[in-house]
C-alpha cells in the first residue's frame, strides 16, 4: 500500500474535506455590531458574537444627563467611577463605551471576543478609539530591551492557534530623556511561514495634540487560499475624528497564510488592547466603542 493511501491519510484526507465544505458557503453579512449601549456586553441581534466573561477589561462606562461618569457595568476590581470624577467618559455615539484601564505599573488589560459559528477566511474589523487624556507611551520597563516595548492593541485568531494577524504600537524613540512618548503602530503576521518583523510603521498618536481624540481604524484580513498562493491580504485604513475620509495606512497583498489548524479555516476569535511592555506612569484609560466585524466590506 503506498503511503498516501494509508488509512491515516485517507482519514485526514477526509477531515480536510468535511473541514472545507463546512465553509464552503462563505458567511456574509455583520457578526457583530456593538455600541456598548446594552451595558452588559450581551451584544443583542448576534446571538453568535460574544464577549469573554474572563477577560480582565470588563467595564462600560457612560455620562449621566448631569455630566457625571457612572459604571454601567463592571466586573474588575478597578472598575469603579466614582460621581464627580472629573474625567470625560463621553462615548463617540450613544450613551455607552467600553473603558480599558491600565493601573500605573501594570501591564495587562485586554478583552476577548469570539463567534466560532461563523469563521472567516475574510474579515472585517472595525472600532472607534478614544487617545487617553493623558496618554504618554514610557519606554520598555525592561532596561535591557528598549526597543521591546510594544503594546497591544488588536489580535485576531483563526481558532485555538492557527493564523494570528494584529495590531500593536512602539514609543517613537527609545529612552525618556529623548522627549514625549510619541507612537507608532505597525501590522503583523504570526504564523509559519510567514512570521516576520512589523509593517506599516504609521505614526500613531503625537502628544500632545492627539491626547483626547476619537480616531476609527479598520482591518481587513483575508488568508491566503492555499500556502503557496500568496494571495492573502492585509490592510489597515484609519480616520481621525476632524477628517472627512480614511487613509489606507497598511497595506500588504503579498502573503498571509492559511489557517494552520484543520478544521478552523477561517477568523473566529480575538482580543482588543491587551498587554502592555511598556507600563503606564500613572493610570491610562482608552475607550473603545462601535465595534463591527463584518464578512463584508466595511469601506
Amino acid at each position: 500500500m503506498a503511503t498516501s493511501d494509508s488509512p491515516k491519510a485517507i482519514a485526514l484526507t477526509r477531515t480536510l474535506q468535511v473541514a472545507k465544505a463546512a465553509i464552503s458557503t462563505p458567511f456574509t453579512g455583520d457578526i457583530v455590531v456593538d455600541g456598548f449601549e446594552s451595558g452588559d456586553f450581551s451584544s443583542p441581534g448576534y446571538p453568535e458574537f460574544g464577549w469573554s466573561n474572563g477577560s480582565t477589561a470588563r467595564n462600560i462606562v457612560s455620562m449621566t444627563a448631569g455630566g457625571d461618569p457612572v459604571s454601567v457595568f463592571t466586573s474588575v476590581p478597578d472598575g469603579t467611577v466614582y460621581a464627580g470624577d472629573p474625567r470625560d467618559w463621553t462615548a463617540n455615539s450613544g450613551d455607552n463605551s467600553l473603558r480599558v484601564r491600565y493601573v500605573a505599573g501594570q501591564n495587562w488589560q485586554e478583552q476577548d471576543f469570539s463567534w466560532p459559528g461563523a469563521p472567516l477566511t475574510e474579515m472585517w474589523l472595525a472600532f472607534d478609539l478614544r487617545v487617553p487624556v493623558n496618554f504618554d507611551h514610557q519606554p520598555s520597563s525592561n532596561p535591557d530591551a528598549r526597543l521591546m516595548n510594544n503594546n497591544k492593541l488588536l489580535r485576531v485568531y483563526t481558532g485555538s492557534g492557527g493564523t494570528t494577524v494584529g495590531l500593536s504600537f512602539r514609543r517613537t524613540t527609545r529612552e525618556l530623556a529623548d522627549g514625549p512618548g510619541n507612537s507608532y503602530y505597525f501590522g503583523k503576521v504570526f504564523s509559519d511561514p510567514a512570521n516576520g518583523g512589523d509593517f506599516g510603521n504609521t505614526p500613531f498618536i503625537t502628544i500632545p495634540s492627539d491626547r483626547g481624540r476619537w480616531m476609527r481604524i479598520i482591518l481587513r484580513a483575508k488568508l491566503s487560499s492555499t500556502d503557496t498562493a500568496k494571495d492573502g491580504i492585509f490592510q489597515v485604513w484609519r480616520k481621525w475624528e476632524n477628517e472627512a475620509n480614511f487613509t489606507l495606512e497598511m497595506d500588504r497583498l503579498d502573503y498571509m497564510p492559511p489557517s494552520q489548524v484543520v478544521g478552523e479555516e477561517g477568523f473566529n476569535t480575538g482580543y482588543i488592547m491587551g498587554y502592555a511592555n511598556a507600563t503606564y506612569a500613572v493610570d491610562t484609560e482608552f475607550l473603545i466603542d462601535n465595534f463591527v466585524i463584518s464578512a463584508d466590506p466595511l469601506i
